[in-house]
């Protein structure tokens, strides 16, 4: 009989010392200043290796890349099929096709004859 009253009395103890805990700020990862607000909390499996747009390639980088730069154009969601508008731009670029020598191509010419292209964005 002794037996078992022994590991019930600690039971007991020990329901009466769970129920005396406050469960609710146990874990919290929350701050008590950010109540009310707004807050996404995410994380990444790895760290980010690059911040430039140009080399980045990981989606862990781009979820970060994504909030410090706006890009220059988006996509005009509700059209179909998708069009670039201007975001940070002022306007849609202008394009400049050039010859081998450096000089502008103008009117009509082959695909052949352009050596490269400048591209000029003016930004907002």
């Amino acid at each position: 009989m002794e037996q078992k009253i022994i590991p019930t009395f600690f039971l007991i103890i020990f329901a009466l010392f769970l129920s005396s805990c406050d469960v609710s700020q146990l874990n919290n990862p929350y701050s008590d200043n950010e109540e009310g607000l707004s807050v996404l909390y995410s994380s990444f499996s790895e760290r980010p290796k690059h911040l430039d747009p140009a080399v980045a390639y990981s989606t862990n980088e781009y979820g970060l890349i994504a909030q410090i730069y706006e890009p220059a154009y988006q996509y005009h969601y509700l059209k179909r099929p998708y069009q670039l508008e201007p975001l940070t731009a002022k306007t849609m670029p202008k394009i400049e096709y050039f010859d081998k020598q450096g000089n502008v191509l103008t009117g009509s010419f082959l695909d052949a004859q352009i050596e490269y292209t400048d591209y000029i964005i003016d930004i907002k």
